[in-house]
């Protein structure tokens, strides 16, 4: 065996061949018992890849019986074609003992040393050679050791909008491709269509009834339930944890797509971080459900006179629609409740709306946040404008403009920080971001993609960056798996183009607001379009029925306020 890292001596077939190949002037190379027909039409097999400068393709022979081979080759220098090389160390279908080996970088020069990391399909005898030996990965960890026989490997990180939609279409673009393999890595094992989240909160819909198994989802992609604790770009893995003890994973990968979103920023406040409550998981809404419940049980005993006014008062920070949807559906959700409560008046329960701006929801323009202003106030909301929560402390809750508020409850929703797995990386970004281009890769760092509330994704309508909404989500996840399944010989690159189609928010009551199309409209018509919008855009028919059932019962009967409680999970002794 050679030394490991020693260069592979050219087959000397190739490099007899090598400068008509170049040229385009041969059409097969003629290696020992292998050959390897040049493809036919080889820049649309390239079509938007433009580092790539050579392809072999079709098929090999072995002692006359096919073996379907197909390896793409990106940046391998011409007379070094001698990396397509015999190794007698496997058996063909035709009964030789032979193999082939595709040597290739495509983060650099031709190097003897690394083995291909671009695409490669091969359906043909197992690989072998010195290079992929355990003696030379330990000599040299940089190098990418990926038998061509295993499948291509892309590996997508979380499990919100842009990680599910990117695999939904990357099966429906490469699921029959036996050479790929598509593994998403999720922290649940559901998908929470985070538009709904504060029905939950609300008690307006049953808390599975918004969530999605995964594996349900994607039929042909694996799944893996884990949180990621390391990326490392340079080893191509990702470390994942799991299971009850914590045990972690490498997962390896060729192709890398980043859409773990974004984190709650509480901006450093004091106290806030570890007092207030959040809208942004499935853990999330039923924590806010249940801590809403439970302060009106315990307001509603007589022990608890003193804290009363403190416990009837919800805060929540954030005018945007989060915290409009939030509000409006508690303040719909307690008032209706307290006749259960004989002990609690009505005129102590206060819900209070912080927002930095003048009106609430400055995404949809004066005339509709105005409009949603008034409708809030008229049912007993108080809007604080023009400031921002300082702080809190148990039971107080201090404001930038020096005001106190006596309650127990805040409510955060008032900013994004970037995920700090994803800043960590060594990725050009902007304030945690990763940048990316129209296509959504990160360049300079070929098989790396990204998209989602972690992404810097261009907006050429605007010359900005898109926004951090579902719907561009959506849309960057079915771009960006079409231009990775064009990486890989299955159609055309795209750039990501998409203009809001409108936003719309529930301010209770049967109420809303919304701008579709640069139209607006407000009231009854609002929320029923709101509803119907999100009810279609819920995945799977299973659940958009029992969403729709659930809707019908709330129009029947009073709200469930039941107190559910959270189990944690015990490993089985």
């Amino acid at each position: 065996m050679k030394e490991a890292g020693a260069a592979d001596e050219p087959h000397p077939a190739a490099v007899e061949t090598a400068q008509e190949v170049e040229a385009g002037g041969v059409d097969e190379l003629n290696l020992g018992d292998v050959e390897v027909e040049r493809p036919v039409a080889h820049e649309r097999l390239v079509a938007g890849l433009p580092e790539r400068r050579h392809g072999l393709r079709r098929h090999a022979s072995f002692d006359g019986q096919p073996a379907d081979l197909a390896v793409s080759h990106q940046l391998v220098d011409p007379q070094h074609l001698g990396g397509l090389k015999l190794q007698p160390s496997c058996r063909g279908r035709g009964g030789v003992e032979s193999s082939v080996v595709a040597v290739a970088d495509h983060r650099t020069s031709w190097d003897p040393r690394r083995v291909a990391t671009a695409p490669t399909k091969y359906r043909g005898p197992a690989i072998d050679a010195d290079r992929n030996t355990p003696e030379h990965q330990a000599s040299d960890p940089s190098a990418m050791t990926t038998r061509t026989d295993s499948p291509l490997r892309i590996l997508v990180l979380g499990g919100g909008f842009g990680g599910i939609y990117t695999a939904l279409e990357l099966e429906r673009r490469l699921g029959s491709r036996a050479d790929v393999q598509v593994t998403l890595v999720s922290r649940d094992n559901f998908f929470l269509f985070t538009p709904m989240l504060h029905e939950v909160a609300a008690c307006d819909v049953e808390l599975t009834n918004i969530v999605n198994p995964i594996r349900k989802l994607l039929s042909r992609t694996r799944s893996f339930v884990g949180t990621v604790e390391r990326i490392d770009l340079d080893a191509h893995q990702v470390v994942v944890a799991h299971g009850y003890d914590r045990h972690t994973h490498a997962l390896p990968y060729d192709h890398l797509v980043l859409a773990l979103g974004a984190t709650t920023n509480f901006f450093g406040l004091p106290g806030v971080a570890e007092h207030a409550l959040t809208v942004k998981s499935l853990a999330d809404g039923l924590g806010v459900r249940n801590h809403v419940i439970g302060h009106l049980e315990e307001a509603a005993s007589e022990c608890a006179a003193p804290e009363r006014d403190a416990l009837l008062t919800f805060v929540v920070a954030g005018g945007g629609f989060a915290g409009v949807e939030t509000i409006a559906g508690l303040n719909d959700f307690v008032r209706e409740s307290l006749r259960y409560f004989p002990t609690l008046e009505e005129r102590r329960v206060r819900m209070i709306l912080i927002t930095p701006e003048d009106l609430i929801l400055p995404e949809l323009g004066p005339k509709l946040g105005a409009y949603a202003q008034r409708k809030l106030a008229a049912r007993g909301v108080e809007i604080v404008p023009r400031t921002r929560v300082k702080g809190m402390s148990p039971g107080l809750v201090e404001l930038a403009d020096g005001r106190t508020i006596y309650a127990s409850t805040l409510i955060w929703t008032a900013g994004l920080a970037a995920n700090p797995l994803v800043a960590a990386l060594p990725l050009p970004q902007r304030n945690g971001r990763v940048l990316v281009n129209a296509y959504l890769e990160v360049e300079g760092h070929p098989g790396v993609w990204a998209l989602g509330d972690g992404a810097v994704v261009p907006d050429p309508s605007t010359g900005g960056s898109c926004p951090p909404t579902a719907q561009h989500a959506i849309r960057q996840g079915r771009t960006l798996a079409r231009n990775l399944a064009a990486t890989l010989g299955s159609g055309r690159r795209a750039a990501f183009r998409f203009r809001t189609l409108g936003q719309l928010a529930a301010i209770g009551r049967r109420t809303g607001v919304a701008r579709i199309l640069g139209v607006n409209f407000s009231g009854f018509v609002a929320w029923w379009l709101w509803r119907t919008i999100y009810l279609g855009k819920l995945p799977r028919l299973e659940k958009k029925v029992r969403v729709s059932l659930d809707w019908t019962l709330d129009l029947l009967f009073a709200k469930d306020f039941t107190q559910v409680p959270s189990v944690p999970l015990r490993r089985a002794r």
